[in-house]
């Protein structure tokens, strides 16, 4: 974390934030009696005393006790229930410091605002759950929805945490549906390993007649479950989703809801034109505030190119209309990384969608929308290799090699060093 926010004040709402976590720390501890360490509410009060650099060295160290060691165990006078709220300021810490305000507010406005009384809020990175969290009236009092994230669901600890905050009010998988949902996975990885179908990055291993995995694929696999539990045991809530990792069966229920999607209980036999037209609107108008108003369905992608390699190749700021704080802020944790994954989780929907388009007309509308959202995708956010990776790849299969060959070729000009964008430029050479 940057030193610059040592000594200085921060905005009050973090203040309060820590003020509040601390509160539901405590009635956790008392309610499950738990014995907490010390230093964990030592952090919490460095925190409201603005004391950032001794909150900064005390997570640290709690973080690692957080982990099990190489055995197996864990320090369990920190890995419990107060664990949770206590990650929960630290990560409000971290992006109300590491990003300019007036971008964790457009965000933190544009998701808060935009979903119902009562619904069920998935967010996935570090700000979708962190930003959110500090920023909705009442975290543990679901005020004005309840704020769960994707990526710990698999955790029994976190899970624990939502019974405890949120289980008389809705549905959370207890732990022998946890557990029955491990052996879920293991059980449909064991059939992909078998016929070769394991998904990309997927690390399963059969051992001694067991099924063994491990990585970030795999575990967002068996998240992907409990998530379907919990939308399939909350039948009168509505769903939204701040995407982290893409979760294949949610495809088919997912449309796009301003910055984030949204959840449907059924189906969707294709987006409808309305909803391409409002996410078109909502984006333009997005993009138009960190980059001007110029990016549309007609605009070339030779005109994007030019307009990353100018912009963030050169630092060449002349006739900008958008935010130069936007398009300069420091890649470690830059709006940019986050925006962009925002959008782009949209385009890799149209690009689903476009795969399995049933008509003519459905394919069409399904290019034009994913090619839009990639092309501000790659404009919102070049440093990403992926990015620039996934659109590549996409153009190649339209055969738009030349298109395809630009964006590497740009793409290249942000990331020199990436292997995988070298890779897919001697393809394209071919």
């Amino acid at each position: 974390m940057a030193g610059d926010t040592i000594g200085r004040k921060l905005d009050p709402r973090l203040h309060q934030f820590f003020v509040t976590k601390k509160q539901h720390a405590r009635a956790l501890a008392r309610e499950f009696k738990i014995e907490a360490a010390p230093e964990m509410w030592a952090y919490f009060d460095a925190g409201i005393q603005d004391d950032w650099a001794t909150a900064r060295k005390l997570f640290t160290d709690l973080a690692r006790r957080n982990r099990p060691s190489g055995d197996g165990t864990a320090d369990h006078s920190v890995r419990n229930l107060v664990w949770a709220p206590l990650l929960e300021a630290q990560l409000g810490y971290e992006c109300f410091t590491a990003m300019d305000l007036k971008f964790v507010e457009t965000f933190a406005r544009g998701t808060i605002d935009s979903i119902p009384r009562g619904a069920i809020y998935f967010g996935g990175t570090d700000p979708g759950r962190g930003v959110i969290t500090a920023l909705v009236k009442s975290h543990a009092g679901a005020d004005p929805f309840f704020v769960l994230s994707q990526n710990p669901l698999a955790d029994s600890l976190y899970l624990k945490y939502l019974r405890a905050i949120y289980g008389k009010k809705i549905y959370v998988p207890s732990e022998d549906e946890l557990n029955r949902t491990f052996e879920q996975y293991k059980a449909e990885a064991a059939i992909r390993l078998d016929e070769g179908r394991l998904k990309p990055g997927e690390q399963i291993a059969r051992k001694d007649g067991q099924i063994e995995f491990k990585g970030t694929v795999a575990f967002m696999g068996v998240n992907a479950l409990l998530a379907k539990i919990i939308i399939e045991r909350n039948p009168t809530r509505e769903f939204y989703l701040e995407e982290s990792f893409a979760m294949d069966w949610m495809y088919p229920y997912l449309t796009p809801h301003g910055l984030i999607m949204k959840i449907d209980r059924s189906p969707l036999a294709k987006i409808s034109g309305a909803v391409l037209q409002q996410n078109r609107d909502y984006w333009r108008k997005q993009t138009a505030q960190f980059l001007g108003d110029w990016i549309t369905e007609e605009t070339p992608l030779k005109t994007v190119c030019e307009f990353i390699e100018r912009v963030y190749r050169d630092g060449d700021l002349g006739g900008f209309k958008g935010d130069p704080l936007y398009v300069t802020a420091e890649r470690s944790f830059s709006p940019r990384l986050f925006f962009g994954k925002l959008r782009h989780a949209h385009a890799n929907l149209y690009e689903w969608r476009l795969k399995q388009a049933a008509t003519a007309a459905e394919k069409s509308a399904m290019k034009r929308a994913a090619d839009l959202a990639y092309k501000q995708t790659l404009a919102l956010c070049p440093d990403s290799s992926e990015y620039v990776r996934r659109f590549g790849e996409l153009l190649k299969g339209q055969d738009r090699l030349d298109d395809a060959r630009r964006v590497v070729e740009t793409g290249l000009q942000i990331n020199p060093d990436s292997k995988r964008l070298r890779q897919l430029a001697e393809e394209l050479k071919e």
